[in-house]
């Protein structure tokens, strides 16, 4: 039996991703980090000292509270025969939320996510072991995971409480949109993306998904500073967000 060296592990999920992902990632991630690569004659240049990833998601609740959750890694970055490998551990989390739900942000804030990692990015810096966070697809997804739920539900007859049900409905749906990393967040690329989906509500309201995301550099270097993903779930009038943001620094620069 062959063995697999851990080289040809890599080298099979930086390929294997690639031609799986290939249609899914947006070209415009891929071919500005990609030019970049060749204007600088070689790879692109990764961080040579451990960095702090951070990344910080809130979430509109009932009313004006809100769910926060904070998290810190410490990330160091490694280029190799087919790519760029990240490795890291969580070294910080903190969840902000309502007493009504301390329980379950005392869970959250014990909840180690180091798991996460290692992560294989491609040689022009896109993580290819998971698909696109952006695509319009994913967008489709949740409307139809919003619908099968809001079919499975008793429908209220009152129309406030109407408006509620399906507004946690498809709020469930679209949280799972900010479940994996955008594709470039490592190697920020391309231009910002904005995408809508509507769905058709029984009662005849209208509901939407809306999601914005946008990304930015070091000044001087390829890789991420700042990145803000946006994900808004509408019911006629009302509506809530739930905003992911990630920032990349050297290691005890940030603070909070």
């Amino acid at each position: 039996m062959k063995v697999t060296t851990r080289r040809e592990a890599i080298s099979r999920m930086v390929l294997g991703g690639i031609t799986m992902a290939g249609s899914a990632i947006a070209l415009s991630s891929a071919k500005p980090l990609a030019a970049l690569s060749q204007l600088s004659g070689g790879p692109l240049a990764i961080p040579r000292q451990p960095m702090r990833l951070s990344r910080v998601l809130t979430r509109d609740l009932r009313g004006t509270a809100k769910l926060r959750v904070l998290r810190d890694w410490q990330v160091e970055f490694a280029e190799q025969e087919f790519g760029i490998s990240i490795t890291g551990a969580q070294i910080s989390a903190r969840v902000e939320a309502p007493s009504t739900l301390a329980q379950l942000a005392e869970l959250e804030q014990k909840r180690d996510t180091s798991g996460m990692f290692p992560l294989v990015l491609s040689e022009t810096g896109l993580i290819v072991a998971s698909g696109s966070s952006i695509r319009d697809v994913d967008l489709n997804e949740a409307v139809l995971r919003a619908q099968s739920m809001i079919a499975n539900q008793p429908i209220p007859e009152d129309e406030k409480a109407q408006h509620r049900l399906f507004l946690a409905q498809l709020q469930r749906s679209g949280a799972s949109l900010l479940d994996q990393m955008p594709p470039d967040l490592f190697f920020p690329g391309g231009d910002p993306v904005r995408s809508t989906r509507s769905i058709d509500l029984p009662g005849g309201l209208g509901g939407e998904f809306e999601m914005i995301y946008e990304a930015f550099a070091h000044p001087g270097a390829p890789w991420l500073h700042r990145a803000i993903r946006e994900v808004v779930t509408r019911i006629g009038a009302d509506e809530r967000r739930s905003i992911e943001e990630w920032s990349l620094e050297a290691l005890g620069e940030k603070s909070r």
